[in-house]
């Protein structure tokens, strides 16, 4: 077979007494007229409206959408869409329906959405494979997971633990563990010498002094006062930045329809 090879285009027939209002019109008035033969008689359908039920055995190309379509009682091409497919869709659910040649119709090879969203992706954010950069110890995310190889799975918000430095319900202990010593006291206005502050312990919130404790027993200050921190620390969310997208994938659906 030759390398280049000559696409005889035959004329057709315009309608009797043809006229046109427009020099554009006309031109598609031709073009759909035309015919174009391939060598060994090989016929295709050229243009943007349905071909004429006598030509339905041959292959359309239809310039609207740039597909091939065949006809066996609708005209169809193949989507060529594979489960591996994903889009992100900034329309809405009722706009995904008719989005890329879907419709409203019962799903069927031929009718019905085109994409369906991937609930899977609801509330997540997307993250490459990999390993984790910066991550200590070492972490990777494999495909499809929600966490990472060391169990770390991503949250909206969180409250810090203790080992985090969260400073919840505490008390502090304050006091002489050994009363008589001279070596650990606490401060009060008027006593001025180490030996003034023998035997005395702190109690309260307010810095109060008792003197001549006989015991060890250390006096504490109650949560929320003297700085003494929260009852429940807060949790505060951790999700970046983000804009609401559907990510979408083929519902199955095999052919793009012509209505």
């Amino acid at each position: 077979m030759p390398a280049n090879v000559l696409v005889p285009i035959l004329p057709g027939a315009l309608p009797p007494q043809y006229c046109f209002t427009t020099w554009q019109q006309a031109l598609v008035d031709f073009a759909n007229a035309m015919k174009a033969v391939l060598p060994g008689l090989a016929y295709y359908n050229f243009g943007p409206d349905k071909p004429a039920p006598e030509l339905q055995a041959y292959p359309w190309l239809r310039t609207v959408d740039g597909r091939w379509y065949r006809f066996d009682g609708n005209w169809v091409a193949p989507t060529n869409y594979t489960d591996l497919d994903r889009r992100w869709f900034p329309g809405t659910l009722v706009e995904l329906q008719t989005y890329d040649g879907g419709d409203t119709g019962s799903p069927s090879d031929r009718s019905g959405p085109m994409w369906v969203e991937d609930t899977e992706q609801q509330g997540r954010v997307p993250v490459g494979p990999g390993a984790v950069p910066g991550a200590n110890p070492a972490a990777s995310i494999a495909i499809g997971a929600t966490d990472d190889s060391n169990g770390n799975a991503g949250a909206y918000q969180h409250t810090l633990t203790e080992a985090e430095g969260a400073v919840g319900v505490h008390t502090h202990a304050f006091g002489l563990t050994n009363p008589g010593n001279d070596d650990a006291y606490f401060s009060r206005p008027g006593l001025s010498t180490v030996a003034s502050y023998s035997g005395y312990y702190i109690t309260g919130s307010n810095g109060n002094i008792i003197a001549q404790q006989t015991t060890a027993d250390l006096v504490t200050l109650p949560s929320g006062s003297g700085g003494a921190g929260v009852p429940t620390p807060a949790a505060f969310r951790t999700m970046p930045p983000f804009r609401g997208l559907y990510l979408i994938k083929p519902s199955g659906r095999v052919y793009y329809r012509v209505p």
